[in-house]
């Protein structure tokens, strides 16, 4: 490197960096993504980014538990029925199972869906955007499996 024009160290940076971002860094949804339609991957991926906000409390892979538990094989999990995590007693109360239809009705409106529970998020109120973020949610995990149904609660 001595001897390199500062110019020349960026961009011999740049190589390396982009080197290892395709070859040591996978894409940890590519095999959700191989199973999709090209519009089903847009709608995916669009989901995916509107969920990165979603990631300073809950984790998307599912390697950890922070603030919220992590989102990793949401559909069909029991609402609050996570083991290890600390629920709101609200959150634990709640008699229903994540599907499609009941990360809608919850992320339109959490404190509507259970009434006293830690989330801190508003809400998203736009409807296309938020069927985006389910899709994703739904998807995301090792549970690529939808349940478009699920009980009560939401």
């Amino acid at each position: 490197m001595r001897g390199m024009t500062y110019g020349a160290r960026w961009a011999r940076a740049m190589l390396v960096a982009s080197f290892a971002l395709t070859q040591g860094c996978s894409d940890p949804y590519a095999d959700v993504r191989a199973g999709l339609s090209p519009s089903e991957r847009e709608r995916f991926d669009r989901g995916a980014r509107l969920a990165a906000p979603c990631a300073a409390c809950h984790d998307l892979a599912g390697q950890a538990v922070k603030i919220g538990p992590h989102l990793s094989s949401l559909a069909g999990r029991r609402a609050g029925g996570l083991p290890g995590f600390a629920y709101s007693d609200a959150m634990r109360r709640s008699d229903f199972d994540w599907s499609a239809r009941t990360l809608d009705a919850f992320l339109a409106d959490p404190q509507r869906v259970v009434p006293g529970n830690r989330m801190l998020s508003p809400g998203v109120a736009d409807t296309m955007a938020r069927a985006d973020l389910v899709f994703f949610l739904t998807r995301g995990g090792s549970s690529a499996a939808v349940s478009q149904g699920g009980a009560g609660g939401g």
